[in-house]
């Protein structure tokens, strides 16, 4: 039979264990000793991506058209806590970015059609539509300020509700 050699050996020093298990150290102290200490979350490495797969794309591009995170989740393979993980990354930032400019770009140019709309309107034989295209033009240009009497406060659309009912009431009689 083998022997064994018994060797020589320190026992850890509590400092060189403590960074790395201050946490489950200080619960073992406070269940030992019979009380409560707060608990302080150790901070967890922040996860960056380095770039956007066509699933991550296509992912965004559904919660920017208004899919809800679960819908687009599911459309993906991801879980909608993904998602929420997903849009907080800066590299997905800069995409939404990149998205904006390219829709605002998309709106700019639908410029010359708008202005081809408005004088189309004002060619119509309606004269319904002409007036309309013709103030939607002076407001455009801003030589007509925008009518005042369209802006209504929410005490406004009431007070006409509860006319209107008193109206109805009083005609039905």
């Amino acid at each position: 039979m083998a022997s064994m050699k018994l060797l020589q050996h320190e026992p850890a020093a509590v400092e060189s264990v403590r960074g790395a298990q201050l946490e489950t150290i200080e619960r073992a102290h406070a269940h030992l000793n019979g009380y409560e200490t707060p608990v302080v979350p150790t901070p967890r490495p922040r996860i960056l991506l380095k770039k956007l797969s066509l699933r991550h794309r296509k992912a965004i591009s559904l919660v920017l058209q208004g899919v809800s995170r679960a819908e687009a989740g599911e459309a993906c393979g991801f879980v909608p806590e993904y998602i929420t993980f997903l849009l907080q990354q800066p590299v997905a930032r800069e995409y939404i970015t990149h998205i904006n400019r390219a829709v605002g770009t998309q709106l700019d140019a639908l410029y010359g059609k708008s202005v081809e709309a408005i004088a189309t309107g004002l060619t119509a034989s309606d004269p319904d539509v002409k007036l309309r295209a013709a103030k939607l033009q002076l407001q455009t240009t801003g030589r007509l300020e925008p009518d005042e009497g369209e802006k209504k406060t929410a005490e406004d659309v009431v007070q006409a509700i509860l006319l209107g009912v008193q109206v109805n009431v009083t005609t039905k009689r």
